[in-house]
């Protein structure tokens, strides 16, 4: 307790280094003050309190690291963290606060879904493709690889014929390759993409596919 109430009057830098060292330390009784201590008006301080949640509560920081993520602020630190939490099969209090968000904390909510390789939110990530925002937009179509699976693979050659930007064709193609890698069918004639590129005028699309 005593280096909570030195915390409170300590100058900011020396408060991130109490901060930091209570995290190491594990020290569950300083959790109320680094909560407290996430609404800091100093990226420091809420760094090290992202960390030190992490350290001290384990799995029951989590919540309130998303909460914090909502907020729009220390998006790549809390991120980082959430990934070393989190797996494929536990992204949903992620995947809920898609739909809230925008912007630069959506395209942090996809990269963690990417991250973890969270298929079951396709559909999610594939919505956000057509965003008017750039960032939550570029965010999603860089994740489709690491989330498409076969049974998304025709609304990805959808995907890759309608879109005109350079770069989305080769993400959405870089996904069709992942959904379409392994699968039997697409080794035979009546594979869907090789269907897609017999009857596409854009075959420049599909065959760097094949």
């Amino acid at each position: 307790r005593k280096w909570i109430a030195k915390a409170e009057s300590a100058s900011p830098e020396i408060k991130a280094d109490i901060i930091s060292m209570l995290g190491r330390r594990g020290c569950s009784l300083a959790s109320d003050y680094i909560v407290k201590s996430l609404d800091s008006n100093l990226a420091d301080v809420r760094t090290e309190a992202v960390i030190a949640l992490a350290k001290i509560e384990g799995q029951n920081a989590i919540d309130p690291l998303i909460r914090h993520m909502s907020l729009g602020r220390d998006l790549d630190e809390t991120k980082e963290v959430l990934l070393q939490m989190i797996d494929k099969e536990h992204l949903s209090p992620i995947a809920d606060r898609l739909e809230g968000s925008s912007g630069e904390t959506k395209a942090a909510y996809i990269d963690i879904i990417a991250a973890k390789a969270g298929t079951q939110y396709f559909d999610e990530i594939m919505a956000s493709t057509s965003s008017k925002d750039t960032v939550e937009k570029t965010a999603a179509f860089k994740a489709l690889k690491s989330v498409s699976a076969y049974e998304n693979i025709d609304v990805l050659i959808q995907l890759v014929l309608s879109v005109s930007d350079a770069n989305e064709i080769a993400e959405t193609q870089m996904a069709i390759i992942a959904a379409a890698k392994g699968v039997d069918e697409e080794q035979k004639a009546e594979g869907k993409v090789l269907t897609a590129f017999s009857s596409t005028d854009k075959k420049e699309r599909i065959i760097i596919i094949l």
